[in-house]
């Protein structure tokens, strides 16, 4: 009798072992925080409305914007509301490309940079680079072959850098700040062409 409870007890002890042990697996690679992404949603919708000639729709969405473009003004010191005012309300996609490519080139800086000041937290940072991915791939098919390639293979080494914590601690592996800032750098030359 008392080698059942014993069993019942050991059980119990050892599926709330494996629960535990499976949600902190689920939070340690959680891509959840990702999210939405404005600028990515309001570039689609913009060339989306300059398409169909569509100038109170494309004025709407970039107003949309606008809190997105003016923190990441404030925080790069660039000036595109303005000039993207400007290209919408003249209907010019071509200048409207290329302020929005502007716009990504900075984003992508502005997030790598903060994912090399939070390099030791990882799901951060790891966050960070992943989103920085996403508006590289918006714009990567804007560069040149050679550019194009060096910002891919950057934006990999930026994320391989970051490390891996492991499962508790098993195959950790450390950051690596200076792995992190030349990859950074080398995708950064990559895009020069669109400041």
């Amino acid at each position: 009798m008392k080698h059942n409870k014993y069993v019942k007890l050991m059980s119990r002890t050892f599926g709330l072992w494996l629960l535990v042990l499976f949600s902190m697996q689920v939070n340690a690679y959680s891509y959840s925080e990702a999210g939405k992404e404005p600028l990515i949603e309001g570039r689609e919708a913009l060339m989306g409305a300059l398409l169909t000639n569509d100038n109170p729709k494309a004025l709407s969405v970039l107003e949309g914007l606008n809190p997105e473009l003016v923190e990441l003004e404030n925080e790069m010191s660039i000036k595109v509301v303005g000039s993207l005012n400007e290209a919408v309300k003249k209907g010019d996609r071509s200048a409207v490309i290329h302020l929005m490519n502007k716009v990504f080139a900075e984003e992508i800086k502005r997030r790598l940079n903060s994912a090399e000041a939070n390099i030791n937290d990882y799901q951060k940072s790891k966050i960070l680079v992943a989103k920085s991915k996403r508006f590289l791939d918006t714009i990567i098919v804007e560069l040149d072959d050679d550019e194009a390639d060096t910002a891919a293979q950057s934006i990999k080494r930026c994320l391989k850098a970051l490390g891996n914590p492991g499962v508790f601690g098993a195959g950790a592996v450390p950051a690596d700040l200076e792995q992190f800032k030349k990859s950074k750098q080398t995708l950064f030359s990559a895009l020069s062409s669109f400041e």
